[in-house]
């Protein structure tokens, strides 16, 4: 398979740092494709604000040949997450909520919640045996998967994978199944954020499209991104493939693509499925949300959230709450967070964040203390193939790890 390998050079706010010793990574990319097991890749990493990495391997799309570009836009799905979070936390700095306020005091549908009775996790159809809440579950449960609210079987049964109405009928209609746990007891990745992003248009008055490009994407000079793709950016929207028995097969085609429809409910949880997907980005709009956090909130002369604001989003807000994804790793407030790096037994540094976007594999994180942005981005499925987000973080650890990059030949 004949490869494409670009160093790609982006212009300001970013300068291009002195060479690094990268081949390794360079051959891990250049590898998974010519071995097909993915159809391409772009991988982009900044240190310090300057960018050290920036290199295209592959295709867009297999069977016509064409390569992988520059400025492709990509499905990130769960990555989304981010965006909503900043979204609500900018709305918290206004004063509109508090962060433990119960969620009935702003959507009072959550009034009805309750809990499935212990001893019934196996019970997938209704009608449910369920208890009292002990308490109510609050906006920052929303935040760090605490609710209770899951995403699994009975969450399908209640036809919420396959939803064509608006998003405050989706959450009455989430409200119908009950909370898996008590709120406040365990981490549980569900549909949280996508409560969290009917909350920002309620409080905003604005759809979450609108709003995130008004106030996050606008001001940070961000004009690639949003959830829906219009029909003279479609040749830069890569196909989706599979991996399925040693080949790649293409599961969504740029024509075909839900992106193309404005969806009634706009997910701020990054999708329920491929007809209500998340937020679509390019690699360099999203280096630009990276960079933002990394910086505490501001960017190329905008300020988007507070520094202290930024800091809390960034730490672990579960302690001892247990469900985490990892050993070593936490949740803030939208957003993974390494807690233990030596329990993690990855390289990044403690207080670094991440997070992914299944199935395409988008992956990117930040290492505060090494000031690292990085990202990796697929769309080739499925999610974890060939544990390269894991490979990625550990070889661009090693690689641009060190204080002084320019000392790594």
């Amino acid at each position: 398979m004949e490869i494409l390998a670009l160093a790609v050079l982006i212009f300001a706010p970013y300068t291009i740092a002195q060479e690094t010793n990268s081949d390794l990574l360079t051959n891990y990319l250049n590898k998974a494709v010519s071995n097909g097991r993915i159809a391409g890749v772009h991988a982009m990493i900044s240190k310090d604000g300057k960018l050290v990495y920036s290199e295209i391997f592959g295709y867009a799309d297999i069977e016509a040949g064409t390569f992988l570009r520059n400025d492709a836009i990509y499905r990130i799905a769960s990555m989304t997450k981010i965006v909503t979070a900043i979204a609500a936390l900018q709305l918290w700095e206004q004063g509109i909520y508090n962060l433990d306020d119960p969620v009935s005091k702003h959507l009072p549908v959550f009034k009805k919640a309750c809990v499935l009775k212990k001893g019934h996790k196996n019970d997938f159809n209704p009608p449910y045996e369920t208890e009292s809440l002990e308490r109510e579950p609050t906006i920052r449960d929303l935040f760090r998967h605490t609710s209770g609210i899951w995403g699994g079987k009975r969450y399908t049964i209640a036809g919420l994978r396959q939803w064509n109405g608006s998003l405050d009928e989706f959450v009455r209609r989430l409200m119908s199944v009950p909370l898996d746990t008590q709120p406040g007891t365990r981490f549980q990745y569900g549909y949280s954020t996508d409560v969290l992003g009917l909350l920002v248009e309620k409080w905003s008055g604005q759809k979450l499209d609108t709003y995130f490009n008004k106030s996050i994407f606008v001001p940070l000079g961000i004009h690639d991104s949003g959830f829906t793709i219009s029909d003279d950016k479609l040749k830069r929207l890569p196909k989706h493939y599979e991996q399925e028995k040693g080949k790649l097969i293409c599961k969504e085609q740029p024509q075909n693509s839900p992106f193309r429809k404005r969806s009634q409910a706009l997910s701020g949880g990054g999708g329920w499925n491929y007809s209500y997907p998340g937020l679509l980005t390019t690699m360099d709009d999203w280096m630009t949300v990276m960079e933002m956090i990394r910086n505490l909130g501001y960017f190329n002369g905008k300020r988007i959230l507070k520094e202290e604001t930024v800091k809390m989003m960034c730490s672990d807000q579960l302690g001892d709450i247990p469900g985490a994804f990892e050993e070593g790793t936490g949740y803030g407030l939208g957003i993974g967070v390494v807690v233990d790096g030596g329990r993690h037994g990855k390289l990044a540094g403690n207080g670094t964040v991440y997070w992914a976007g299944a199935p395409h594999n988008t992956y990117f994180y930040i290492d505060f203390e090494k000031k690292i942005s990085a990202a990796m981005f697929m769309q080739s499925g499925p999610f974890g193939l060939d544990n390269m987000m894991n490979e990625f973080l550990e070889q661009t650890q090693a690689i641009f790890g060190s204080q002084d990059i320019t000392s790594i030949k």
